[in-house]
């Protein structure tokens, strides 16, 4: 299964989601389920050029593999689908770069599952917009339903008033939305220590909604649908 975590802007939190969404995927016998050639079954590819993911990973105290295939040159997009398709695992998670109808295009033509993190920025809220256009166009091309998609508020605060706003927006996109990933100092202190938060801070507020975007996440690729 492909999973891409994607959306346009760098305001919306998708590094966090994406690495700590690849690592609840392992879960805890990530090592005895290892699916490819002495790696875990779950592989984490960076598409963006930052590295910040891939450095992240680099840390080597992640429960999966780490590949920087960055997607930076239309010439290159052929070579780059055919790089990530021959990864062979339960699940691979990308996560894309926040640049480019063409390039999320390319993502949109191998995934499964496309999951949008999205702030309260209106930027982030345009942007977000655009890829489910594009997710539409791409259900058209494919004869179906796929790539599924979920909506993620993200770098919310905690305000009540906030959390129902962004989610009201988003339900408006007539896709499915899980709940919210806050922005807690878990998350930052994680990445610091080159950890993800379910050894960083195991069961902490934090993790449980990483764990409750995972659980998402599993549901939506094995039904129909995403509601």
């Amino acid at each position: 299964m492909f999973i891409a975590v994607v959306n346009l802007t760098d305001l919306s939190g998708e590094s966090t989601c994406a690495v700590n969404l690849a690592c609840e995927l392992a879960g805890p016998s990530a090592i005895e389920t290892d699916r490819w050639g002495g790696k875990r079954s779950v592989v984490f590819v960076d598409a963006t050029t930052n590295r910040k993911a891939a450095y992240h990973c680099s840390q080597r105290r992640l429960p999966v593999s780490c590949e920087h295939v960055p997607l930076q040159y239309p010439a290159d997009i052929d070579h780059w689908i055919r790089r990530v398709a021959a990864i062979e695992v339960d699940y691979v998670v990308i996560e894309g770069p926040s640049r480019g109808d063409v390039y999320v295009e390319a993502i949109l033509s191998m995934s499964d599952l496309m999951v949008i993190p999205c702030s309260v920025d209106d930027r982030d809220l345009a942007a977000a917009n655009s890829i489910v256009r594009l997710i539409g166009k791409a259900r058209s091309t494919r004869m179906g339903r796929w790539p599924r998609c979920l909506l993620v508020p993200t770098c919310v605060d905690g305000r009540i008033d906030t959390e129902t706003d962004i989610k009201t927006t988003l339900e408006q996109f007539g896709e499915p939305v899980t709940p919210p990933i806050h922005q807690r100092i878990e998350f930052a202190d994680a990445f610091v220590a080159g950890r993800w938060i379910g050894e960083y801070a195991p069961n902490s507020f934090a993790h449980l909604e990483i764990k409750v975007l995972a659980a998402r996440v599993e549901d939506c690729i094995g039904r129909l649908d995403c509601v």
